[in-house]
């Protein structure tokens, strides 16, 4: 009589098969009488699997509707609908809180205790419906809004990378580089330092800000760089070739950056080490190099060259003049060796000299970091082993953050890899795998160390994030907090549209990651890449904001001075802190609310999401790479449907009348 359907049936047998018997002995006992009243172990059965119980309620009139509730639920002949412990239904029952009852005997609660804290009912479907259509809505706001206030909207963008990348070869062939490659990689970026020099020079930059495609130096850069030899990154843990990296030096190599219109911008070109002697080449036509960067030599007059190649070289040359579409002042540099090319490029007032650096050793301001870095590094270890050893910590929650760290970034590294058939690429996955390996145990070593503390005095903030780390994305709790950060982010992503309304023209535009720009593969690694930075900020934050409030013991107050505080540290070095503090705070405001309100796993996808979402802000329908900006858009819709389906916990939205 008190056996669960399955185990009646002889299928298998769960603890979920436990919770059925439970269910059974509570009804009787609030009830005095069986749920099921049966004469024949058939009919018992058949009771179970078509008929629920009688209300009890309808027997018990005193009961409360809470207890009735949950020992129904206990009762569903679904073994996917009940309880998933009996410390969930515990938990459930009218004055059952056995966390707040670990709590004031001064105990620290379990892990499992922690998970079954949380509501398992999920939320009511009105309240799950309106959070879907909020979110939504404002992810359909962010995908108007934020594309029209982006720098990119206003540039010519009309060239695919394979254009661009055709183009350049073509500038090449004709400066006499005939010889195929054996490697090749191709990248887009933004003039950093015009956007340095536009920050210290505000007034002047107002004009170009009105009309940015006008005038040098075009805001987005396209280049190219190929090599006699595969190419392998020497200095970078995500084994990604760009225009430094692997070091320019080898005879052959070619490196050239062009805007996007495919006109020429930089040249450079190794020689070769060792050469036969030669008769004297005809002279470079200079007029080349102008008319490959859409220039007229005619007015430009000639000067004293200033800039010294890194390759060798027999004819410099250098010309001065201005820039049609904005005055400014413009310098060409450019040198041959042997009737070709080897260096060209166009100079104005916020160009940088990159290998020229200041004079002296500049290391000392690193020491402060690097010495709270180990200590922070050496006292997780210690912290982390104690608690390890002395049986609290969370092992399951810590495997499951390495893990997650882990295989995020190292599939965002092997997806940003520079791919060749060489030795290399075995030398590139041990650096990739090795580097997300460490990382993952720094966060292992962190989240040992600090999350019992967290569990003994703040654990309310962490159920949905231990529930995530024992039961996965299905549990209610956890689709609750995907549908909540889902729309926390569509907010904050809306706030950068608020900002540049409120500062006006005056303001540097908005620069969107170019990820949609350079194809599939940049673009998923991008929505990858979020997660570990998510986590790391997130966690970041989040015992930063534990520690507030072991000091100042109020959540209202540790949040308002952690407010405070990232905002001041962030806006410190604006031009325009009467806009961006509040605009800042308010943004920083909403995290702490869903950190707060929510716990760790809001925040977590709060983060997560507005970085994926920040990947769309490219999305123009009527350009070629539409298809790529909106997927960020796809993927949130995607997450956010699903989240809102499991925070109901099977419960239907609109109930069907018979």
């Amino acid at each position: 009589a008190y056996m669960s359907p399955e185990q009646l049936a002889g299928t298998e047998v769960t603890v979920k098969s436990d919770i059925y018997a439970l269910g059974l002995l509570l009804y009787e006992i609030f009830t005095g009488k069986r749920a099921f009243e049966a004469a024949s172990l058939m009919e018992l059965m058949q009771m179970q699997e078509r008929a629920a119980p009688v209300s009890m309620t309808s027997v018990a009139r005193d009961l409360d509707p809470t207890a009735e509730r949950v020992i129904m639920r206990c009762l569903q002949p679904d073994p996917r609908q009940r309880p998933a412990s009996a410390m969930a239904v515990a938990a459930g029952l009218p004055g059952g809180d056995p966390l707040a009852a670990a709590l004031a005997a001064g105990e620290t609660p379990s892990p499992e205790l922690v998970a079954a804290a949380g509501e398992t009912d999920g939320l009511p479907p009105k309240l799950a419906l309106a959070w879907l259509a909020a979110a939504l809505v404002l992810v359909v706001a962010g995908m108007i809004v934020n594309p029209r206030i982006n720098v990119t909207s206003q540039l010519n963008l009309e060239n695919s990378p394979d254009a661009l990348t055709r183009d350049a070869r073509v500038h090449l062939r004709n400066f006499g580089y005939t010889a195929k490659p054996a490697d090749s990689a191709w990248g887009l970026d933004y003039a950093e330092d015009y956007r340095t020099y536009a920050r210290k020079h505000p007034t002047e930059a107002a004009a170009r800000w009105r009309n940015p495609a006008a005038g040098q130096p075009p805001l987005v850069h396209f280049w190219y760089r190929e090599s006699p030899q595969p190419m392998a990154a020497a200095y970078q843990f995500s084994a990604v070739v760009d225009y430094d990296d692997p070091p320019f030096q080898r005879s052959g190599m070619l490196r050239l950056e062009t805007d996007p219109d495919g006109k020429l911008l930089a040249l450079e070109a190794v020689p070769p080490q060792v050469e036969e002697p030669a008769p004297p080449a005809p002279p470079f036509d200079w007029n080349k190099l102008f008319q490959a960067a859409g220039l007229d030599v005619a007015k430009f007059q000639t000067a004293e060259a200033t800039w010294t190649p890194l390759a060798n070289w027999d004819v410099r040359a250098a010309w001065t003049g201005s820039d049609p579409a904005t005055g400014a002042k413009l310098r060409i540099e450019a040198a041959t060796w042997r009737g070709r090319p080897v260096f060209f490029r166009i100079i104005g007032p916020w160009t940088v000299a990159g290998r020229m650096a200041q004079a002296g050793n500049n290391s000392g301001n690193s020491i402060p970091f690097l010495v709270v870095m180990f200590v922070a590094v050496i006292a997780a270890c210690v912290l982390g082993w104690y608690n390890f050893r002395a049986g609290k910590a969370d092992r399951q929650g810590a495997t499951r953050l390495a893990l997650i760290f882990f295989a995020s970034q190292s599939s965002y590294s092997l997806l940003v890899m520079h791919h060749t058939a060489t030795m290399n690429e075995i030398a590139g996955f041990w650096t990739i795998v090795g580097t997300a390996m460490a990382n993952a145990v720094l966060n292992f070593v962190f989240y040992v160390a600090l999350e019992p503390w967290v569990r003994r005095k703040w654990p309310r903030t962490i159920v949905s994030w231990t529930r995530f780390c024992s039961k996965g994305v299905s549990d209610p709790l956890v689709g609750r907090d995907l549908l909540y950060g889902i729309g926390f982010a569509a907010l904050l992503n809306l706030g950068t549209a608020a900002a540049v309304a409120l500062h006006g023209l005056s303001r540097q535009p908005v620069f969107p990651r170019l990820n949609a720009l350079e194809g599939v593969r940049s673009e998923v690694a991008g929505v990858i890449v979020s997660v570990p930075a998510a986590i790391f900020t997130a966690l970041l934050f989040f015992f930063m904001l534990f520690l507030l409030r072991l000091v100042l013991r109020k959540d209202w107050i540790a949040g308002a001075v952690f407010v405070l505080i990232i905002t001041l540290a962030t806006t410190v070095s604006s031009t325009t802190p009467w806009v961006d503090f509040p605009i800042s705070g308010l943004g920083l405001g909403i995290f702490a609310f869903a950190l707060l309100r929510f716990g760790l796993l809001a925040a977590i996808v709060t983060s997560i999401a507005g970085q994926v979402l920040d990947l769309g802000a490219l999305l123009d329908f009527s350009a070629w790479y539409a298809g790529m900006a909106v997927l960020p858009f796809v993927l949130i819709a995607l997450l956010v449907v699903y989240g809102f389906r499991v925070s109901l916990a099977g419960r239907t939205v609109f109930k069907q009348e018979l």
